[in-house]
């Protein structure tokens, strides 16, 4: 195993499938997580896009162009109407909740309601996005766009372009985490502890549901 291999499998199929898997869930009043859901989401299509780019890594003001190329590329490719909603998620809605936990503007989000996906709602003109299928969506595309490279020795250059990626970030992350004290080397960024239990093989029926869930609180 490679150490893309290693570091996808770990922290892709082990750390993301997971934290998706368990904000899918209903809680006991039937309702359920929104906003750690999308922040989920947009940390790994930002990730995904940057480990796909054919460019060197950059730390600073390249995140949107790497959300945008995997949102077109992988997670709403054409002909798909979401192709290009990226920029607003990107803006208002990954920006609003990490900086102040609220989303930017008139937008909503509702929980195993795919029909409400990325449309207004006609009472009070509010854009809904479904968290629930937005985390769906993002585990099949990486199932359908990036595990194959793993595997194909026929795209083994785009294999070796994730790999450059993958080393360029850690030595970037580890140079920033010096200039904090805190010491660690460039080999070290798959080797933390990963969340306990199974995360289980991911299903559209496990994942999403009928659609009949309620939107629950944001």
């Amino acid at each position: 195993m490679s150490r893309l291999d290693d570091f996808l499998s770990h922290h892709i199929e082990n750390y993301l499938y997971y934290d998706i898997r368990f904000m899918q869930r209903d809680d006991d009043t039937g309702g359920g997580v929104g906003f750690p859901m999308l922040m989920t989401c947009c940390a790994g299509i930002e990730f995904l896009g940057a480990l796909r780019s054919t460019s060197i890594f950059r730390a600073h003001g390249a995140g949107k162009d790497y959300f945008a190329d995997y949102w077109e590329s992988c997670l709403y490719p054409n002909p798909s109407p979401h192709n290009g909603r990226h920029t607003a998620v990107y803006q208002l809605v990954r920006h609003g909740i990490a900086h102040s936990y609220f989303t930017k503007g008139n937008i909503g989000v509702v929980r195993k309601k795919p029909q409400c996906h990325f449309t207004l709602d006609p009472k009070t003109g509010m854009l809904l996005i479904d968290a629930v299928l937005l985390g769906e969506d993002l585990i099949r595309s990486y199932q359908l766009y990036v595990q194959p490279i793993l595997t194909d020795p026929a795209r083994a250059n785009e294999k070796a372009n994730m790999e450059s990626r993958l080393s360029e970030m850690e030595t970037e992350f580890a140079n920033q985490a010096s200039k904090h004290a805190v010491k660690v080397s460039a080999t070290s960024f798959a080797k933390t502890t990963g969340p306990q239990g199974p995360s289980g093989p991911i299903t559209r029926s496990a994942a999403v549901g009928d659609g009949s869930g309620p939107t629950g609180p944001v």
